[in-house]
């Protein structure tokens, strides 16, 4: 899995490349808290994260244990987490599991961009 990150002025983006794995997960994890220091809580200076889908191959329960967790780390911080590009074999998985309602998801990065209040 590749991670290529973009940063804007209010927002980041994570370019999810390739699979989703344990290994994946583990390495994004590892990113977020040593790079942006999103631990327990997210930093008041980043008040919206981005994650594209665009270019997945696969998920493991893995990867979305780990989006479940950071959702509510974002929720608790009262700061916007966001996926985009979702491909229909995630999205079944995320109804199946019953979280497809748990996330805020966009058609697109400059969908998601555009909207700048957690919940809205």
């Amino acid at each position: 899995m590749e991670i290529n990150t973009i940063k804007g002025d209010n927002y980041i983006v994570f370019q999810i490349i390739g699979n989703f794995d344990q290994q994946g997960a583990m390495y994004l994890r590892n990113k977020l808290i040593n790079e942006y220091h999103i631990g327990e809580e997210v930093p008041e200076d980043l008040p919206h994260v981005i994650f594209d889908f665009a270019q997945i191959e696969s998920i493991s329960s893995s990867g979305i244990g780990l989006l479940a967790s950071l959702q509510r780390t974002f929720n608790k911080s009262n700061k916007l987490l966001s996926l985009t590009k979702i491909p229909h074999s995630l999205q079944q998985i995320l109804r199946v599991a019953n979280l497809i309602g748990v996330f805020t998801i966009y058609k697109n990065v400059e969908e998601a961009i555009a909207n700048k209040q957690p919940g809205s």
